[in-house]
């Protein structure tokens, strides 16, 4: 080795010495000695490794007892300045074993970034994150070694903030060295330590992208291989499934797995359905006909384009009872890309019974670029009611005028597909219309007529299900439970009404218990009960000839209902949904117009008259 570079070499480490030695003397925050951070070279004029090796050490030294979860902008500065240096790693590692744990910690954040490390220096970077180096974990992956790629495996899975974290990029970073290593973890041979590892594995492989796909020949072996127990299949098959579309290519492979396992076959559906595959939309189509729900239809709409075949099942929702579902299905409709379906969007676009599904069928238009019905949209633009309805309508035009493509995959997130015609710009605190005070004879309100509520109570069972006394106990005091050990218990409860309306041979009695819901229910002077539906009912009135109920709970995201209850014979109502609400109800009354008068959460204030013709009422202040 030239003479020279050992003195420059001896020169740097005397440099180090120094600094650390000054660093660690002590020196009080008053002292003339304290060494302050304008004395020392500035980022701009580090040009040097033995510059900016000072500057680092000595912002470290400033910085003594501050957290390290944040570096400064300077730290940043210099630590780029560095990186780029020749020697830089040589120089840096040895202050990993620094007395003082700031100058490590600098040392440390500066390694995790650099190029590359040289395997020899493996053994320090371990005794570094022995020492709770926290900023060194990527470092793992910088060292092109199996070894290193093993540590970054292992620590990534004990430590304490999985999935996301320094470790998880160190394995991220090792890329094909750690595959053999996830997969070793994933047999759990022995047992696995937590829970979450096949979850913590999974993320990693997802993170990793193609590389990480590269596992899932050895993970669909694994689960091939008899020894393996059935636990922990499933939970591979859950990692295969975290891929998402990245696991695509080996799709045929999970569906054959799966015929030779029926056992598994619910698992390998749903990891069909997560990577994208080919079968993805006929199976949500089978979960969907058998039990419409919003989260079936929140995974079709997830699925994009790929979710196209179960576009004849989702249609079939629109008929549905329900109005959440029947809103959420044309919702999905619009992210799945189905342009059959435009005719039935049509015809929800220009329902005016369901204003939320007026403007969940223009935002499913426009995302369809429906160019052929802009003479409908522009209608509607126009002369909806409802402004967030119009102005969907608008969007949907300037989408099928735009020259530019339609997204084909373009998929909803959970938030996207849960947005709804609410907009907090229409609450109005004092609507202009006036409402006339119904008299005690006809109604009866909890603000004001308690005393005579609390006289009409009626009799409610309330089912609940409780584990039975012989349960066994777990080793952590809790009880073991299943659907097959509960039991079944009902109780006989008085409720008290909230509002009351006398009709001429009895009440119908309305109760709102807030999120714990309420209901409808009928006493009959005679003393005939029925009741007649579940939902928490804000209010009860004749609106011309109809008996219309207001059902939704105030604080909730959803929109309210108006509910046409009629007799089917003398001692017997009937109920079905007449109008839905742009938003949750809050206050209600009848104009002296004869119209009735609701202030919506997200919707803002409206009337409506007695033919179920719908407006927006004045707002003195919005």
């Amino acid at each position: 080795m030239p003479s020279a570079f050992i003195s420059i070499q001896n020169l740097r480490a005397s440099l180090l010495i120094i600094l650390l030695t000054y660093a660690l003397n002590g020196c009080t925050a008053d002292s003339q000695l304290q060494p302050k951070l304008d004395d020392a070279p500035k980022a701009e004029t580090c040009v040097t490794l033995d510059s900016c090796l000072a500057r680092l050490i000595e912002i470290a030294h400033i910085r003594k007892g501050e957290d390290f979860g944040s570096v400064a902008p300077e730290e940043v500065e210099v630590a780029n300045r560095i990186k780029g240096l020749p020697g830089a790693v040589d120089a840096l590692v040895p202050l990993l074993a620094a007395p003082e744990f700031e100058v490590a910690q600098v040392a440390a954040y500066v390694l995790s970034d650099v190029e590359t490390i040289d395997a020899r220096y493996l053994p320090r970077i371990i005794a570094g994150l022995d020492r709770d180096l926290n900023w060194l974990a990527p470092a793992l992956g910088r060292i092109a070694t199996a070894d290193a790629a093993k540590e970054a495996v292992a620590r990534f899975l004990a430590s304490k903030s999985a999935p996301n974290n320094q470790e998880s990029y160190a394995v991220s970073l090792s890329g094909m060295r750690a595959l053999p290593f996830i997969v070793t973890a994933a047999r759990c041979e022995g047992g696995c330590k937590t829970q979450n590892v096949h979850y913590y594995l999974g993320h990693v492989l997802k993170e990793m992208g193609e590389i990480g796909a590269q596992a899932v020949p050895e993970l669909l072996a694994l689960i091939a291989d008899p020894s393996t127990p059935d636990s922990v299949d499933r939970a591979v098959l859950g990692m295969v499934g975290a891929m998402g579309i990245n696991a695509r290519p080996w799709q045929q492979d999970i569906t054959a797995l799966a015929a030779k396992r029926p056992e598994l076959n619910w698992s390998a559906e749903q990891v069909l359905v997560n990577i994208r595959s080919e079968q993805a939309g006929d199976i949500m189509a089978r979960r969907l006909r058998k039990q419409p729900q919003l989260t079936t239809l929140r995974d079709i709409a997830a699925l994009g384009k790929y979710g196209h075949n179960a576009a004849p099942a989702v249609l079939e929702v629109l008929h549905d009872a329900n109005s959440e579902l029947r809103v959420s299905a044309t919702v999905t409709l619009g992210y799945i890309g189905d342009s059959t379906a435009i005719a039935s969007l049509v015809i929800a676009l220009q329902d005016y019974s369901d204003v939320g599904l007026n403007w969940a069928a223009a935002v499913a238009l426009g995302r369809l670029r429906a160019t052929e019905q802009t003479a409908v949209l522009e209608h509607v633009a126009l002369e909806h009611w409802h402004p967030s309805v119009r102005k969907a309508a608008s969007k949907a035009l300037n989408l099928s005028r735009d020259a530019k493509p339609r997204d084909e995959d373009n998929a909803a997130t959970t938030a996207e597909f849960f947005r709804s015609i609410s907009d907090k710009t229409l609450n109005c605190k004092n609507p202009v219309d006036a409402v006339v005070e119904q008299p005690k004879s006809l109604k009866l309100q909890a603000d004001r007529d308690e005393r005579a509520l609390a006289k009409l109570q009626y009799p409610m069972i309330v089912e609940s299900y409780e584990p039975p006394e012989s349960a066994k106990r777990s080793s952590t005091g809790t009880v073991a439970i299943s659907s097959e050990t509960m039991i079944r218990s009902q109780r006989r409860v008085m409720r008290t009404p909230t509002v009351a309306m006398h009709l001429a041979d009895g009440w119908l009695l309305g109760s709102d218990r807030g999120e714990w819901g309420g209901e409808l229910f009928w006493l009959s002077d005679s003393g005939v009960q029925q009741s007649i539906l579940d939902g928490n009912v804000q209010d009860i009135y004749r609106l011309g000839d109809r008996i219309v109920v207001i059902v939704g709970f105030a604080m909730s995201l959803k929109n309210g209902d108006l509910i046409e209850i009629e007799r089917t014979n003398a001692n017997h109502w009937h109920h079905s949904i007449w109008r839905t609400l742009p938003g949750a109800p809050a206050a209600s009354g009848l104009t002296p117009e004869g119209d009735l008068f609701i202030n919506t959460n997200g919707g803002g204030p409206v009337l409506i008259d007695a033919q179920g013709n719908m407006r927006m009422a004045a707002c003195a202040t919005p």
